[in-house]
Protein backbone atom coordinates (compact mmCIF):
# COMPACT_ATOMS: atom_id res chain seq x y z
CA UNK A 1 0.00 0.00 0.00
CA UNK A 2 2.80 2.40 0.95
CA UNK A 3 4.67 1.53 -2.25
CA UNK A 4 1.59 2.28 -4.36
CA UNK A 5 1.03 5.59 -2.57
CA UNK A 6 4.67 6.55 -3.03
CA UNK A 7 4.54 5.71 -6.72
CA UNK A 8 1.38 7.76 -7.19
CA UNK A 9 2.96 10.72 -5.38
CA UNK A 10 6.04 10.55 -7.59
CA UNK A 11 3.87 10.48 -10.69
CA UNK A 12 1.92 13.52 -9.48
CA UNK A 13 5.14 15.40 -8.80
CA UNK A 14 6.54 14.55 -12.23
CA UNK A 15 3.30 15.59 -13.91
CA UNK A 16 3.32 18.96 -12.17
CA UNK A 17 7.00 19.47 -12.89
CA UNK A 18 6.56 18.75 -16.60
CA UNK A 19 3.74 21.26 -16.73
CA UNK A 20 5.83 23.87 -14.92
CA UNK A 21 8.89 23.29 -17.12
CA UNK A 22 6.64 23.69 -20.15
CA UNK A 23 4.78 26.79 -18.96
CA UNK A 24 7.46 28.84 -17.17
CA UNK A 25 10.68 27.05 -18.08
CA UNK A 26 13.38 25.21 -16.16
CA UNK A 27 15.05 28.25 -14.60
CA UNK A 28 11.84 29.68 -13.13
CA UNK A 29 10.67 26.35 -11.75
CA UNK A 30 11.68 25.83 -8.10
CA UNK A 31 11.12 23.12 -5.53
CA UNK A 32 8.93 25.61 -3.66
CA UNK A 33 6.76 26.30 -6.69
CA UNK A 34 6.43 22.56 -7.29
CA UNK A 35 5.30 22.05 -3.68
CA UNK A 36 2.84 24.93 -3.92
CA UNK A 37 1.33 23.52 -7.11
CA UNK A 38 0.95 20.13 -5.43
CA UNK A 39 -0.56 21.74 -2.34
CA UNK A 40 2.08 20.38 0.01
CA UNK A 41 5.38 21.40 1.60
CA UNK A 42 8.87 21.19 0.14
CA UNK A 43 9.83 18.39 2.52
CA UNK A 44 7.60 15.97 0.63
CA UNK A 45 9.17 16.90 -2.70
CA UNK A 46 12.68 16.51 -1.27
CA UNK A 47 11.70 13.15 0.21
CA UNK A 48 11.34 11.76 -3.31
CA UNK A 49 13.69 13.97 -5.35
CA UNK A 50 16.94 15.70 -4.36
CA UNK A 51 16.52 18.65 -6.71
CA UNK A 52 14.80 19.89 -9.83
CA UNK A 53 17.83 18.54 -11.71
CA UNK A 54 16.96 15.02 -10.59
CA UNK A 55 13.39 15.65 -11.74
CA UNK A 56 14.66 16.85 -15.11
CA UNK A 57 16.90 13.80 -15.46
CA UNK A 58 13.97 11.50 -14.69
CA UNK A 59 11.82 13.19 -17.33
CA UNK A 60 14.61 12.93 -19.91
CA UNK A 61 15.22 9.26 -19.06
CA UNK A 62 11.56 8.42 -19.60
CA UNK A 63 11.57 10.38 -22.84
CA UNK A 64 14.57 8.44 -24.17
CA UNK A 65 12.89 5.16 -23.25
CA UNK A 66 9.71 6.09 -25.14
CA UNK A 67 11.72 7.28 -28.12
CA UNK A 68 13.88 4.14 -28.22
CA UNK A 69 10.81 1.95 -28.74
CA UNK A 70 9.78 4.14 -31.68
CA UNK A 71 13.14 4.35 -33.42
CA UNK A 72 13.82 0.63 -33.15
CA UNK A 73 11.37 0.36 -36.05
CA UNK A 74 13.94 2.03 -38.28
CA UNK A 75 17.16 0.32 -37.24
CA UNK A 76 17.94 -3.04 -35.66
CA UNK A 77 19.49 -2.18 -32.30
CA UNK A 78 20.62 -5.77 -31.78
CA UNK A 79 22.49 -5.78 -35.08
CA UNK A 80 24.58 -2.67 -34.33
CA UNK A 81 24.01 -1.17 -30.89
CA UNK A 82 26.85 1.32 -31.34
CA UNK A 83 25.18 2.78 -34.42
CA UNK A 84 21.74 2.65 -32.80
CA UNK A 85 22.90 4.59 -29.74
CA UNK A 86 24.37 7.32 -31.96
CA UNK A 87 21.20 7.45 -34.02
CA UNK A 88 18.87 7.43 -31.02
CA UNK A 89 20.40 10.41 -29.27
CA UNK A 90 20.34 12.44 -32.51
CA UNK A 91 16.78 11.41 -33.28
CA UNK A 92 15.67 12.39 -29.78
CA UNK A 93 17.49 15.72 -29.97
CA UNK A 94 15.86 16.47 -33.30
CA UNK A 95 12.49 15.97 -31.61
CA UNK A 96 13.58 18.22 -28.74
CA UNK A 97 14.71 20.97 -31.13
CA UNK A 98 11.10 21.37 -32.26
CA UNK A 99 10.15 23.12 -29.00
CA UNK A 100 12.17 25.86 -27.24
CA UNK A 101 11.02 24.70 -23.80
CA UNK A 102 12.16 21.15 -24.50
CA UNK A 103 15.56 22.41 -25.59
CA UNK A 104 15.87 24.70 -22.58
CA UNK A 105 15.18 21.81 -20.23
CA UNK A 106 17.67 19.52 -21.96
CA UNK A 107 20.43 22.12 -21.96
CA UNK A 108 20.03 23.09 -18.31
CA UNK A 109 19.45 19.55 -17.02
CA UNK A 110 23.04 18.61 -17.83
CA UNK A 111 24.59 21.56 -16.06
CA UNK A 112 24.64 19.03 -13.24
CA UNK A 113 26.57 15.87 -14.20
CA UNK A 114 24.44 12.76 -14.45
CA UNK A 115 25.13 9.08 -15.04
CA UNK A 116 22.36 7.74 -17.26
CA UNK A 117 22.02 4.00 -16.57
CA UNK A 118 20.64 3.23 -20.04
CA UNK A 119 23.61 4.97 -21.66
CA UNK A 120 25.98 2.99 -19.44
CA UNK A 121 24.32 -0.22 -20.61
CA UNK A 122 24.52 0.87 -24.26
CA UNK A 123 28.23 1.55 -23.85
CA UNK A 124 28.95 -1.81 -22.25
CA UNK A 125 26.95 -3.84 -24.77
CA UNK A 126 28.24 -1.93 -27.79
CA UNK A 127 31.82 -2.48 -26.68
CA UNK A 128 31.14 -6.18 -26.15
CA UNK A 129 29.76 -6.40 -29.69
CA UNK A 130 33.09 -5.08 -30.95
CA UNK A 131 35.12 -7.50 -28.83
CA UNK A 132 36.23 -4.85 -26.36
CA UNK A 133 36.46 -5.51 -22.64
CA UNK A 134 34.73 -2.69 -20.78
CA UNK A 135 33.46 -3.10 -17.23
CA UNK A 136 30.60 -1.17 -15.64
CA UNK A 137 32.84 1.32 -13.86
CA UNK A 138 34.61 2.26 -17.07
CA UNK A 139 31.29 2.73 -18.85
CA UNK A 140 30.01 4.85 -15.97
CA UNK A 141 33.10 7.05 -16.14
CA UNK A 142 32.61 7.46 -19.89
CA UNK A 143 28.99 8.55 -19.45
CA UNK A 144 29.43 10.66 -16.32
CA UNK A 145 32.44 12.53 -17.67
CA UNK A 146 30.72 13.46 -20.93
CA UNK A 147 27.11 14.27 -20.01
CA UNK A 148 28.08 17.74 -18.82
CA UNK A 149 30.10 18.41 -22.00
CA UNK A 150 26.82 19.31 -23.68
CA UNK A 151 25.99 22.15 -21.28
CA UNK A 152 29.58 23.25 -20.75
CA UNK A 153 30.20 23.81 -24.45
CA UNK A 154 26.83 25.45 -25.06
CA UNK A 155 26.89 27.90 -22.15
CA UNK A 156 30.61 28.65 -22.42
CA UNK A 157 30.85 28.88 -26.21
CA UNK A 158 32.11 32.47 -25.92
CA UNK A 159 35.38 31.08 -24.53
CA UNK A 160 36.05 29.29 -27.83
CA UNK A 161 37.91 30.89 -30.72
CA UNK A 162 35.02 30.23 -33.12
CA UNK A 163 31.27 29.48 -32.81
CA UNK A 164 30.04 25.97 -32.06
CA UNK A 165 26.56 24.69 -32.92
CA UNK A 166 24.44 22.02 -31.26
CA UNK A 167 25.31 19.42 -33.87
CA UNK A 168 29.03 19.90 -33.27
CA UNK A 169 28.51 19.75 -29.51
CA UNK A 170 26.72 16.40 -29.85
CA UNK A 171 29.46 15.02 -32.10
CA UNK A 172 32.13 16.17 -29.65
CA UNK A 173 30.33 14.51 -26.76
CA UNK A 174 30.19 11.19 -28.60
CA UNK A 175 33.78 11.35 -29.78
CA UNK A 176 35.02 11.97 -26.23
CA UNK A 177 32.83 9.22 -24.78
CA UNK A 178 33.51 6.46 -27.30
CA UNK A 179 37.19 7.22 -27.74
CA UNK A 180 37.62 6.89 -23.98
CA UNK A 181 36.04 3.45 -24.26
CA UNK A 182 38.60 2.41 -26.87
CA UNK A 183 37.15 3.25 -30.28
CA UNK A 184 39.30 5.21 -32.70
CA UNK A 185 38.29 8.76 -33.57
CA UNK A 186 38.00 7.72 -37.22
CA UNK A 187 35.59 4.89 -36.40
CA UNK A 188 33.42 7.08 -34.17
CA UNK A 189 33.33 9.83 -36.79
CA UNK A 190 32.37 7.32 -39.49
CA UNK A 191 29.56 5.89 -37.36
CA UNK A 192 28.27 9.37 -36.54
CA UNK A 193 28.12 10.15 -40.25
CA UNK A 194 26.25 6.91 -40.89
CA UNK A 195 23.78 7.68 -38.09
CA UNK A 196 23.10 11.12 -39.57
CA UNK A 197 22.49 9.64 -43.00
CA UNK A 198 19.96 7.18 -41.59
CA UNK A 199 18.27 9.94 -39.61
CA UNK A 200 17.67 11.90 -42.81
CA UNK A 201 15.42 9.07 -44.00
CA UNK A 202 13.34 9.04 -40.80
CA UNK A 203 10.50 11.56 -40.42
CA UNK A 204 10.08 13.62 -37.27
CA UNK A 205 7.92 11.53 -34.94
CA UNK A 206 6.33 14.23 -32.79
CA UNK A 207 7.58 12.85 -29.46
CA UNK A 208 7.87 15.91 -27.20
CA UNK A 209 9.91 16.01 -24.03
CA UNK A 210 7.26 18.28 -22.50
CA UNK A 211 3.73 19.18 -23.54
CA UNK A 212 1.63 17.26 -26.03
CA UNK A 213 2.77 15.35 -29.08
CA UNK A 214 1.38 15.49 -32.60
Amino acid sequence: MEYKKGKETKEKILSIVKQSFYEVGFKKTTMRSIADALGTNQALIYYYFDSKYELAHRIIDEHFYRASTVFKKYIDAEKDLFLFSLLLVRAVLREIYQNPRDLELYLHAYEKPYCDKSQVEYCMLACQEHGMSVDKKMAEIAVLSTTSVWSQLYFNAKLLSSPVDLDEIRDTTDILRWCYLGFSREEVTRKIKEAKQILETIPIQGIPLLGKGD
